[in-house]
């Protein structure tokens, strides 16, 4: 018997934002759209990260997987195993928090990782860092 499986992550290029309805042109079904959907100020804070940093690769992760908003990927270097990852999970009117990826929130951020693994884009066992907080204060600690 086949499974369906979803993705865990969705890029992001910095061109498809400019459109409201990004997601919905990026993703194949109706329950991806649903799943990667925007809420509240993330939709401005993915547009205000790209403009603020191009060497960053943007991925919006599943709302229902518990791995987070978005995962960015510092794409400077060519070498996927010296990519800097974070996890990043926006919390309105919260402080900037750094550390592991070891929340409720980011349960699953291993697994939407592998993910990316599975592309090329980063290296399993790459250093990543979970990001938490104020979209406004993660924009400025990333800007």
């Amino acid at each position: 018997m086949a499974s369906c499986s979803f993705s865990l992550v969705l890029r992001l290029p910095r061109a498809a934002l400019g459109r409201r309805d990004v997601v919905a042109r990026l993703a194949a079904t109706w329950q991806a759209r649903s799943l990667f959907a925007f809420k509240c100020d993330e939709l401005a804070f993915a547009r205000a990260l790209l403009a603020r940093r191009t060497n960053l690769w943007l991925y919006r992760t599943s709302q229902r997987a518990f791995a987070g908003d978005f995962i960015a990927v510092d794409v400077s270097s060519p070498a996927a195993a010296s990519r800097p990852i974070s996890v990043i999970e926006l919390k309105r009117g919260e402080p900037v928090r750094v550390g592991l990826p070891s929340s409720v929130q980011l349960r699953n951020a291993p697994a939407a990782l592998r993910e990316l693994a599975g592309t090329g884009v980063v290296s399993e066992g790459a250093s990543v860092r979970a990001i938490t907080g104020d979209a406004a204060a993660v924009l400025a600690l990333l800007s």
